[in-house]
């Protein structure tokens, strides 16, 4: 207490040290809102781990995480010892990401045993499908050598589970510094024409700012904030994020914020998405989803972090993570695919507000009710905060799949006896084993055989005696997976197996620059996939496929907006006004497509088709945006596509029809 100032202790820090917080064999979950000292509770552990010869692992969900963390343990620095994310041997405590820890763990578990001491932040995420997930597998894998495990979590329900699970005790409080009001935004009778402007005027009359406005879906995020904008221009009282002014007191802010968005994303037009943004900031207001870049959403976020925006609206995405003054939380839908939202989603919402005293003493939680049936859900289940069971996310097919070869991969769980030693051990199995009522009874070994037979039946394992192991198909996989750490589908990837069988049955023998590899990859993993506008149709992508007797849907519009647009150097603005796709995440997109198209590459060189040389150009084309003979060029340091599309532009070399690159044509020409 003395290195960190604090004056005393709060009531879960005391409570934690009243239940054995200290004692080096306890392990221990800690439940308590935002704000309310359970990390310094987890600290008074660490610090005397460390001071006693000790090493910690302090494990968190994302890589923003990381440096709060790090400022948090400045004090231990200031004492000597080391605080690092990058592993090194010497480090006293190692903070790093789930997915990271993971991925090392898989590759060499051995390197992480020094660690005495683990804490897991954010422990609540075991709700969720695909972080849960991989928790779960990280906290199996810590269990192997039983280090004194510390979870903290701002929410849970059927923590005896958890508790009998890590064989832990349990110390909980709802105690909040700062109180949250909840509340419900009464919208019941607004007609579907009017619910717009009813919302709008509920948050600009009730909601104190700033405020965080969680959607339900991505296009809810930019309608109802660009309603909401309108209707403070219209009031007459919107605040302009920029505080800029000129000499005669006159500046066009609009402007103004379109200059800054376009310095940050290097280019010289924005996409239509974009330009609804920069009237919302004029206005105070903002959204973020996935339809906008990483480097404009990270703008945003700081700008609100930074009071210069009132109101942002969001995916619930932001609802964790991420540390903001808000004051004010609206949940503004109640469903979401026709599935009542989750208390534990609820909670977590709430907990954006009031996370610290030095934002205001007082915070509100706001709920929009649109019928009597959900004004009455909201009173008895998000503010009677009726949480759910957390369940194991293993119970997938899926998800029991991607574990069992990463467990194999890993080559330290290649025998059945080795596979069901780590399943044992799982909330999976505990949760099953201690089920009060069950239809039928669970058998380990039998569920582990029919997930094995599914791998070893499409070509992820094979099997030599009683060794499980690889091929080099599913090792790629793995490897992929670990790259991306994206909830790609095994279902996925065995659809390109197989279709590069269909391929060579074909007669098909060589790998080259085809549209068509890129227009069956997106049709195939339907995780890769851009958004479509909604109610509106391009007759340009119509026209195409309506050539070709296919009717065009969200496959077809990827497709053209990539192959017809981004590979071909259009401006972002221009693909999404004439292809109606949402533009702004294109580039990261077509990382992730020439990812897939380096796998499905190294497949077909498993299956003996040879590469066609102009592959990795094609490629580069497809991440850089550029056509074939523009490679070279965008490779250079300093060329980007839109200096590549002026220089080509230039160039005397006819460029119709090319398809190589065209390097020494451009050195001659520049």
């Amino acid at each position: 207490m003395d290195l960190k100032s604090f004056p005393s202790l709060t009531s879960i820090q005391q409570k934690s040290l009243d239940e054995g917080i200290l004692d080096p064999k306890t392990n221990m979950v800690i439940i308590s809102p935002t704000a309310s000292g359970k990390t310094f509770a987890a600290e008074l552990s660490i610090y005397k781990h460390v001071k006693n010869g000790g090493k910690v692992l302090y494990l968190v969900p994302q890589t923003a995480l990381i440096g709060d963390k790090l400022r948090d343990f400045e004090y231990l620095q200031e004492e000597g010892y080391q605080i690092s994310k990058a592993g090194e041997d010497s480090s006293d405590i190692l903070i790093t990401t789930f997915e990271s820890f993971y991925k090392g763990a898989i590759y060499n578990l051995d390197s992480y045993k020094r660690f005495g001491h683990v804490v897991l932040d954010e422990f609540h995420l075991l709700y969720d499908q695909n972080r849960g997930f991989t928790l779960e597998k990280i906290i199996t894998l810590i269990k192997e050598w039983n280090p004194k495990i510390i979870c903290l979590s701002a929410t849970f329900r059927k923590v005896e589970d958890i508790a009998g699970w890590l064989k832990a005790g349990v110390v909980e409080t709802d105690e909040r510094p700062v109180p949250v009001y909840e509340g419900i935004l009464d919208l019941i009778g607004s007609s579907s024409r009017s619910a717009k402007d009813e919302l709008s005027k509920a948050i600009y009359e009730k909601v104190k700012t700033p405020s965080l406005v969680f959607c339900a879906t991505v296009p809810f995020t930019r309608s109802r904030a660009k309603n909401l904008a309108e209707f403070i221009r219209d009031m007459g009282k919107g605040d302009p994020v920029i505080d800029i002014s000129t000499d005669d007191g006159r500046i066009n802010v609009i402007d103004d914020i379109k200059d800054k968005m376009l310095s940050r994303l290097d280019r010289t037009t924005l996409t239509p998405s974009e330009d609804d943004l920069a009237m919302c900031m004029a206005q105070g207001v903002a959204f973020h989803n996935s339809h906008l870049s990483s480097g404009i959403k990270t703008w945003i976020e700081e700008l609100f972090i930074d009071q210069r925006l009132n109101y942002l609206f969001s995916t619930t995405t932001l609802a964790y993570g991420f540390n903001s003054p808000t004051k004010t939380v609206v949940l503004s839908d109640v469903m979401r695919q026709g599935v009542h939202i989750p208390v534990y989603e609820y909670m977590q919402c709430m907990g954006r507000a009031g996370r610290s005293e030095k934002w205001g003493a007082e915070a509100y939680c706001w709920v929009a009710a649109r019928s009597g049936e959900q004004k009455q859900h909201i009173a008895d289940n998000y503010h009677a905060h009726k949480l759910e069971k957390a369940k194991s996310h293993i119970i997938y097919d899926d998800y029991a799949r991607k574990s069992i070869i990463e467990l194999i991969f890993s080559g330290r769980f290649t025998q059945p006896k080795d596979i069901i030693k780590f399943y044992k051990n799982t909330l999976f199995t505990y949760q099953n084993e201690t089920a009060e009522l069950t239809l039928t009874s669970f058998n380990l070994n039998d569920w582990l055989s029919i997930h094995i037979e599914w791998l070893k039946k499409h070509g992820f394992v094979d099997q030599a005696g009683i060794e499980y192991r690889l091929t080099d198909f599913g090792k790629m996989v793995v490897k992929f997976l670990f790259k991306t750490y994206r909830n790609y589908q095994l279902d996925s990837f065995r659809r390109i197996n197989e279709y590069l069988d269909k391929l060579k049955e074909e007669g098909e023998r060589k790998i080259e620059p085809k549209g068509e590899y890129i227009y069956q990859l997106i049709k195939i993993m339907d995780e890769l996939r851009l958004s479509k506008v909604p109610k509106q149709k391009s007759t340009e992508v119509e026209k195409f496929f309506a050539g070709k007797g296919i009717s065009a849907g969200f496959d077809e519009y990827t497709y053209y907006a990539i192959a017809k647009g981004w590979m071909r150097n259009m401006d972002l603005a221009e693909i999404e006004n004439g292809f109606h796709v949402y533009a702004s995440p294109i580039p990261t997109f077509a990382i992730e497509l020439a990812d897939v198209l380096e796998l499905f590459k190294e497949i077909a060189r498993e299956k003996e088709f040879a590469i066609s040389p102009e592959f990795e150009d094609f490629k580069i084309s497809v991440k850089s945006g550029v056509p074939l003979f523009a490679t070279d060029i965008v490779q250079m340091k300093g060329i980007g596509r839109e200096k590549a599309r002026k220089l080509t532009g230039q160039l005397s070399v006819t460029l119709a029809g090319r398809s190589k690159p065209l390097k020494t044509e451009y050195r001659h020409d520049r």
